[in-house]
């Protein structure tokens, strides 16, 4: 009996660069929400600077990195409706769960089903629809 080990060839090899782009994103989400949460924008102050810097490109920083993990799609290419399923279901989700969070914590839910109110669904959702558009424009 052969105790060889099989190693897969056509893997492809991890960039590292994405994953710090994308752990420098977080990181920025981190300190412009902690912002927004401590300070107060009277007036033009270096923390406001900062929050709107950050908040520039942030999102946009975002849909482009997941942008690069989206399959090449050509004319043959069919409407890729479970990946977009996926995205708005992982959005609802997201938002049964908060709504559970602000019970337990004696919060009233929101109850909006197509107003964005918390990033995640907002990216969940621009990340359907952005999918969507991709495939229409191949």
């Amino acid at each position: 009996m052969s105790t060889e080990v099989k190693t897969i060839t056509n893997a492809k090899e991890r960039i590292y660069l994405y994953d710090n782009v994308k752990c420098l994103a977080i990181i920025l989400v981190v300190i412009g929400h902690a912002i927004n949460y401590l300070t107060d924008f009277d007036g033009y102050t270096l923390e406001k600077g900062m929050y709107v810097m950050i908040y520039s490109f942030h999102m946009p920083l975002f849909l482009f990195v997941s942008g690069l993990f989206l399959k090449p799609m050509n004319a043959e290419t069919k409407f890729p409706k479970y990946k977009i399923l996926a995205f708005v279901l992982i959005g609802l989700v997201l938002r049964m769960i908060t709504a559970v969070v602000r019970i337990c914590t004696g919060l009233p839910p929101v109850y909006a089903t197509f107003e964005i109110y918390d990033t995640y669904t907002w990216f969940m959702w621009a990340m359907a629809v952005f999918t969507a558009l991709v495939w229409a424009f191949r």
